[in-house]
């Protein structure tokens, strides 16, 4: 798919003489090298029905073209491309288009077949084209082979999988050794499990380039395999557990870690690796499993742990786990997370630097869970999907979407904003009639009331225990009541009202850091105007 964005020269007036350029560029100096077989693998879209992908592709389809329209004529009039048909102008646009490009791909792909034979100069060379064949040819590869006449079907080379980042090791399973040009890093982690007993290199660098760098994939694997700092784990499990951490840590089909990049989450990896990857009779291993979640909790925790770690008293992620009680593991793991997910809240002050909850890394992992998989199954011609719902995505309406977090943790959050952000404002009835609109609803008032002297409001303790965490509201008309068990702060006129744990543990979006009477008064007018947005992704803002 790279090759694409090799933009026509002024020369070039049909899509063929463009056609033939790229060839040039891309391919015929491999056969001049003495290479055998060359294999040009593209994407085929959707051909197993909807794609995690197609959410990627929309965010890249919209920041391209905002209004979301091609004025291309080949795509208006909805034509095929062949050898005559004048080149676009704008190829950048061009490209943009999603439905332009796979005329183009589907051109190239029956084009270069046909044009193949000039380029093959010894025996024994072949060229495979595969990725884009509509109809009956769904899925097959074609190639022409030194001295033939027609083009053959290679079906040792059939796949389903409909990204060639998966197609590929396909193809390359037939072969050794290997050559593979991309520069998309979810391909080489896709064979990092799949390079044993072959010579696989990545060419990170154009062919036209002065340098040209390669990545060693075989050797990778072996180093892995041999990582001293991976002594924990067993041998044959070490490559899929790195290929796991990298799709826990955003690829294309899964979310990335607002503020917690990769370089960070490998650090705390090796750095921790054996509590992480159960060295030490901890249950759950970073692999595709029920108890890989418990791996993988470890492994965030570890993450924004190490990222806040003054925030801390413990020696480390470790010495915290122990010393959280729970009768179960998952239990213990639990009350680790929400230790660390306080901690955190108090030193940050925005909505995508918290630790998601609970809920919402259950269903990241099983998105992960769902990658895995599929790459597991790259060489097989048949890949089996596992369903989409359920497994992190939801299909609304024929379109997919992902789940942010669970239904009930949404409710709950959104209701904690609404109690934050709307409420009475009774002056004189105390709130102990109907006209109340807490109590006419059944509620109690909250710190989104600007009620005085409310006798709708819950008991609140002499004093809070050691391990309440602040809620804080502001009421910047009312006095404050001297009964009401509050603290006040007489500099910025914050009432910090304390509260129970269960105000942590349930979301994290409602909690407002102790900062001064500005910023909380913008925080609060920030969410009064953003409360759609926020319960819409409640409790799972720092995943993007």
């Amino acid at each position: 798919m790279f090759m694409l964005n090799t933009t026509p020269l002024a020369t070039h007036l049909t899509f063929a003489e463009y056609a033939v350029f790229l060839l040039h560029r891309w391919v015929t100096h491999w056969y001049r090298r003495g290479i055998q077989s060359l294999h040009m693998v593209f994407d085929h879209q959707n051909i197993n029905g909807a794609s995690p992908k197609d959410l990627l592709r929309e965010v890249r389809d919209t920041s391209a073209d905002p209004a979301g329209q091609c004025s291309t004529e080949l795509c208006t009039a909805g034509q095929r491309i062949s050898s005559t048909t004048l080149l676009p102008r704008g190829w950048r646009k061009f490209l943009a288009c999603r439905s332009c490009k796979r005329l183009l791909i589907a051109f190239l792909s029956t084009f270069s077949l046909a044009v193949a034979p000039q380029f093959l100069v010894s025996e024994h060379q072949s060229f495979i084209a595969s990725g884009r064949f509509d109809g009956h040819h769904t899925g097959q590869a074609y190639g022409m082979v030194y001295g033939a006449s027609a083009v053959t079907h290679m079906s040792r080379y059939d796949s389903n999988a409909e990204e060639a980042d998966s197609r590929i090791w396909r193809h390359a399973a037939h072969h050794n050794p290997v050559v593979v040009y991309s520069p998309d890093t979810d391909t080489y982690h896709v064979g990092l499990t799949l390079t044993t007993g072959r010579q696989v290199l990545v060419q990170l660098d154009m062919p036209a380039s002065t340098t040209q760098r390669y990545l060693n994939l075989s050797k990778l694997a072996r180093s892995i395999t041999n990582d001293p700092d991976l002594a924990k784990i067993t041998v044959d499990q070490r490559a899929p557990v790195i290929q796991a951490l990298f799709v826990c840590t955003g690829c294309d089909y899964t979310s990335f870690f607002a503020g917690v990049g990769k370089a960070t989450f490998y650090r705390v990896f090796y750095q921790h690796s054996a509590f992480i990857t159960s060295g030490i009779d901890i249950p759950g291993q970073l692999t595709v499993s029920d108890s890989g979640f418990l791996a993988f909790l470890r492994l965030v925790g570890t993450a924004y742990y190490s990222r806040h770690s003054a925030a801390f008293d413990a020696n480390g992620p470790l010495s915290l786990f122990k010393q959280q009680p729970g009768s179960k593991a998952l239990h213990q793991h639990e009350n680790w997370m929400d230790a660390i997910r306080r901690a955190v809240w108090q030193r940050t002050f925005v909505e995508d630097d918290c630790v998601p909850s609970l809920s919402a890394l259950r269903l990241h992992w099983k998105r992960v869970c769902w990658v895995l998989s599929m790459w597991r199954q790259a060489p097989n011609s048949s890949i089996v999907y596992l369903p989409l719902d359920g497994n992190g995505w939801v299909t609304t309406d024929s379109k997919l979407q992902i789940v942010w977090d669970t239904e009930e943790h949404t409710q709950d959050v959104r209701q904690r904003v609404i109690a934050l952000t709307r409420g009475c404002a009774c002056k004189k009835s105390k709130c102990a009639t109907q006209q109340c609109k807490c109590r006419k609803a059944g509620k109690v008032c909250g710190p989104g009331c600007r009620c005085l002297h409310c006798s709708n409001a819950k008991s609140i303790p002499t004093q809070p225990s050691q391990s309440a965490a602040p809620v804080i509201a502001v009421d910047s008309d009312s006095e404050q009541d001297s009964e009401s068990g509050s603290d006040t702060d007489e500099e910025s006129g914050i009432t910090r009202t304390p509260t129970d744990n269960a105000a942590v543990e349930t979301g994290h979006i409602f909690l407002v850091p102790p900062i001064v009477k500005q910023n909380i008064l913008h925080s609060a007018a920030t969410a009064r105007s953003q409360t759609h947005k926020s319960s819409s992704q409640a409790g799972y803002g720092c995943l993007k």
